[in-house]
């Protein structure tokens, strides 16, 4: 009952999220069990305290000016995790705050997801499609009106995203690949980009959506990468 109790005023505790990404992010230096209950703490806090919903008021909730540095050290922490088991709880984690902060009160979020798609590191690459995954999630049930943000998206991450569905047959490949149409899939199913439809449209924006009917047609005619069991 102690236990509980503590855990639920983990929220409002000044330094416990941190805390709690501290120990995730301590690796090997602590037991996989130990950052797995870490990450799973940090998930709830990040679905329930975050904002105030339902019985939650706005005393019990995680205090705004500590989000920021909260936000920051997430996506630190989430870019070099290579243990999926913890990485899925963080990327929920991911999804909770964009629905309530993103862009608005994140709008460096994008930014810096495109630097580290750059960076050419296969691991911080992966981790920084899987949290743009999540934000693409978080916005593809938008109404037209709403839909601003992913079309920031579209227009700036998409064409990068395409690049990285490479050709190569490897396990790594193949993952990447799958996040990447995955992120197109958010972007694009409940409505093609404005500048490929109405009445100005954008030839450069057409061409975009041909050459990722081209892509996925050679994809589906890949043959499947190496069988194993991948950690990711």
């Amino acid at each position: 009952a102690q236990a509980e109790a503590a855990i639920k005023e983990l929220p409002t505790v000044e330094g416990a999220p941190q805390a709690l990404l501290q120990i995730i992010g301590a690796g090997e230096q602590v037991q996989r069990e130990v950052r797995q209950s870490a990450a799973i703490a940090f998930k709830n806090i990040a679905k329930s305290y975050w904002e105030p919903l339902m019985r939650v008021t706005k005393a019990m909730c995680v205090p705004d000016a500590s989000k920021p540095a909260i936000r920051e050290m997430l996506f630190q922490v989430l870019l070099v995790e290579g243990d999926k088991s913890v990485r899925d709880l963080l990327a929920e984690a991911v999804n909770q705050f964009a629905r309530v902060d993103y862009p608005h009160n994140w709008p460096q979020l994008l930014p810096e997801i495109i630097s580290h798609v750059q960076s050419g590191e296969p691991l911080r690459m992966h981790n920084a499609l899987l949290a743009l995954r999540q934000v693409t999630k978080r916005l593809e049930y938008k109404s037209k009106e709403g839909r601003e943000p992913l079309e920031v998206i579209i227009n700036t991450a998409l064409p990068l995203v395409q690049q990285l569905c490479d050709s190569n047959n490897s396990l790594e490949a193949a993952m990447i690949m799958k996040l990447c149409l995955k992120i197109l899939w958010s972007s694009t199913q409940f409505s093609l980009p404005a500048a490929a439809t109405g009445t100005n449209v954008d030839p450069a924006a057409l061409e975009h959506l041909s050459q990722w009917l081209e892509l996925i047609g050679a994809i589906i005619a890949k043959p499947l990468p190496e069988a194993e069991e991948p950690n990711a």
